[in-house]
């Protein structure tokens, strides 16, 4: 079992690789800190995990051989950027979706409740920022966001 500190580590280590190596692309770390996501331009999972203090890229998420692996952490051992940037142009990445208001540049971000009850939320209405906006993996459940919450007064967009 990875210790709690361990992850946080790596977890730093893997935002500073992609900061380095894909400098000036869009790049966040999103999702769980045990199985993090890699997301490009708020549009593509790349189609790469870490596993303990190994990055791991492949050119799909299907079941496929190992493209091309990076220990975190390691300043002896090289990066092989031709590797790297070879799988960034060929890997099948992932689409993901945010939901936008139209006619803005804002995001949603989360949602605040007129109770306090989450079992019966009564009152949940959406709430909006340029930063820290929510990621969906499906373009069926920032569809349904959408369809929820547009109307009259707010009309939604899946981006």
């Amino acid at each position: 079992m990875t210790s709690h500190e361990s992850i946080l580590r790596r977890n730093k280590l893997l935002e500073e690789f992609f900061n380095k190596y894909f400098l000036g692309k869009n790049i966040k770390i999103i999702g769980d800190k045990h199985s993090p996501s890699v997301i490009y331009n708020d549009k593509e999972i790349l189609c790469c995990y870490v596993h303990n203090f190994w990055l791991i890229f492949k050119y799909s998420f299907e079941d496929e051989p190992i493209t091309y692996k990076h220990k975190l952490g390691t300043k002896s051992i090289p990066v092989n950027i031709e590797a790297l940037y070879d799988w960034f142009q060929m890997a099948f990445h992932r689409e993901c979706y945010t939901v936008g208001a139209k006619n803005t540049f804002l995001k949603l971000a989360g949602y605040n409740f007129l109770k306090k009850e989450q079992i019966n939320p009564e009152g949940k209405y959406p709430v909006f920022a340029n930063h820290g906006y929510k990621i969906y993996f499906t373009k069926e459940k920032a569809d349904t966001i959408v369809e929820e919450f547009s109307g009259e007064l707010l009309e939604l967009e899946v981006l």
